[in-house]
């Protein structure tokens, strides 16, 4: 039986390893494209995403990823920070050839999303001057004493 185990150093800290029951280590960078598995109520979902830093925190260094949500009716973009007491989150590596993003209905759907909540805004305002401009018509200050 040929030898399967292994003292390797992380951080520090001698470990011995079982080569048999060794897991690989992915190596990333800010900008390697990935997929986000999401745990949503009681599913999972796949996203489409990329790295965007790493915070070098001393005690609980953390992976930031940028994903979109994108459905039939919106498209969300955000953000999930990734560490050893994240739950509900896995990222693993994608190839080229997995990325079904359609950019250009993302995009659309977002200056949509814009122009709606430019429409609230709009409404908020008007109703905004209308208050100030006639609350003392209809409602005596000395009254609400």
């Amino acid at each position: 039986m040929e030898n399967t185990k292994r003292i390797v150093e992380v951080g520090g800290v001698k470990v011995e390893v079982d080569l048999r029951t060794a897991k690989t280590v992915s190596e990333y960078k800010v900008g390697d494209k990935i997929k986000i598995l999401c745990k949503e109520y009681s599913e999972y979902k796949c996203y489409y995403g990329t790295i965007v830093g790493f915070d070098q925190f001393q005690t609980l260094p953390t992976i930031v990823v940028a994903y979109i949500k994108n459905s039939y009716s919106e498209a969300n973009l955000c953000f999930v920070y990734l560490n050893s007491q994240s739950k509900d989150f896995e990222i693993a590596p994608i190839n080229d050839w997995e990325i079904d993003i359609d950019i250009e209905k993302i995009k659309n759907q977002f200056e949509y999303d814009i122009e709606q909540a430019k429409k609230v805004i709009d409404d908020k305002q008007k109703k905004y001057v209308w208050f100030m401009d006639n609350y003392n018509k209809f409602f005596d200050k000395k009254e609400s004493k």
